[in-house]
């Protein structure tokens, strides 16, 4: 006798508790070996195609919380509005405390409810979740966005662990600088104690005055040691036709727990002055796995 097959419908509930099963024999699994791994597919950032100054999209994914106690599942993009306060639910408020600011680091923070294991996201200042609602105490953080001076979100594309500004942001612009000294700059990525931050820029640096000679531009982690550099030095022009060594090129860099890195132009030039700018791309992020 021919077999037949029912198709039926899973609802949202039952994932839940499918995926938490998996994990439970996962947990065990790992835990012979004393490793339980902290998981991350999907969950990735945009800006809304509606709003796109105010709404962020977070991608159908899955991840663990920090705890490793749970594996959240976003089965549908979820939407949540950076201009409203937080509720739970599809495309309404995502602030988790307070109103939206200027120039501002907001995380992305995936919750999940106690009582029935919903999971939601918000906004908070804080990397760590402290302002999350009451009832919701297994978190995960995500990604991070930046305001910019009007307090909207400031365009952005995110692949993988990637996230690139659409207009580069440029954090350090001076003239007058010696040479062969150490610079600390403070770049426009995520300020995340963890330190799980690098960052992705173009760097320029030009002899104003002094001797012509070849220069390169190192780059390294406040406190660290030389990390990365560009070193393709070309001759360069200002009005008038007067020529000066010029070193241009992009980096990546890791940052403190504040975003800051250190460089330094080093020459091997008499009296020198030069003019040096840093400007940020984007940023690479771990977002804790």
């Amino acid at each position: 006798m021919p077999q037949t097959t029912t198709q039926v419908s899973v609802g949202e509930a039952t994932k839940k508790q499918w995926a938490d099963t998996v994990y439970n024999d996962m947990v065990t699994l790992f835990s012979t070996a004393g490793v339980i791994p902290l998981l991350l597919s999907g969950m990735n950032l945009s800006n809304n195609s509606v709003d796109s100054v105010n709404d962020i999209d977070i991608s159908p994914g899955a991840c663990t919380d920090l705890g490793a106690n749970f594996i959240a599942v976003l089965s549908a993009t979820l939407t949540k509005q950076i201009d409203a306060v937080w509720a739970e639910g599809d495309d309404v408020g995502g602030m988790f405390s307070g109103s939206v600011a200027i120039d501002t680091w907001y995380h992305l923070i995936i919750i999940r409810k106690d009582a029935d294991g919903t999971i939601d996201a918000g906004m908070d200042t804080d990397e760590g979740g402290a302002n999350t609602p009451v009832g919701w105490t297994s978190i995960r953080r995500i990604g991070s966005i930046l305001t910019d001076g009007g307090s909207k979100i400031r365009p952005f594309d995110q692949t993988g662990p990637n996230f690139t500004f659409y207009k580069p942001i440029t954090d350090y612009d001076n003239t007058g600088i010696a040479v062969n000294t150490w610079v600390t700059v403070s770049c426009s990525v995520p300020n995340l104690t963890a330190r799980d931050i690098e960052v992705m820029g173009t760097a320029v640096g030009e002899i104003s005055s002094g001797t012509l000679s070849n220069i390169s531009l190192l780059m390294a982690p406040v406190g660290g040691t030389f990390y990365s550099g560009i070193a393709n030095a070309m001759a360069g022009f200002e009005t008038g036709g007067t020529p000066h060594d010029t070193v241009v090129g992009n980096f990546q860099v890791p940052v403190d727990s504040s975003g800051q890195m250190i460089w330094k132009i080093k020459a091997n030039v008499t009296t020198p002055v030069f003019n040096a700018k840093v400007t940020t791309l984007g940023w690479y992020d771990r977002r804790g796995v």
